[in-house]
């Protein structure tokens, strides 16, 4: 579960992925909470109510690494979905860097996503 929250410092001189950028939107800052759990405890279920509850006041959303890993799965034009596909299938684990990048895309669609409601609103 991660919300977005508006800072100053912006994610510097070293983006999300190690190359030099600057803020990508409005989001410029993420705050991150991580909720961790082994299977069917009950993760999804509590961000769902907090989620819920948070969003309404400070635009919190809810990011699964399985739902990410699931959607580029199924998405045969998405650049990760053979290989993601294939180590599912092997019942290999994904390694973090793929699924780490996949949360990151994640986010900063939903960055994208709250600057177009934004500007929206402005007109």
């Amino acid at each position: 579960m991660g919300g977005g929250g508006r800072g100053s410092k912006g994610r510097g001189k070293q983006g999300g992925r190690g190359k030099p950028s600057g803020p990508k939107s409005s989001y410029d800052v993420f705050n991150v909470c991580f909720v961790l759990g082994g299977p069917g405890s009950g993760k999804g279920t509590q961000c769902g109510l907090a989620v819920a509850e948070i969003k309404r006041a400070d635009g919190w959303h809810h990011i699964s690494a399985g739902d990410c890993l699931r959607e580029a799965k199924a998405d045969a034009s998405h650049p990760k979905a053979e290989l993601i596909n294939g180590l599912m299938q092997e019942g290999k684990l994904i390694p973090s860097d793929i699924t780490v990048g996949l949360m990151l895309e994640k986010m900063e669609k939903i960055a994208v996503e709250v600057d177009a409601k934004a500007q929206e609103k402005k007109y």
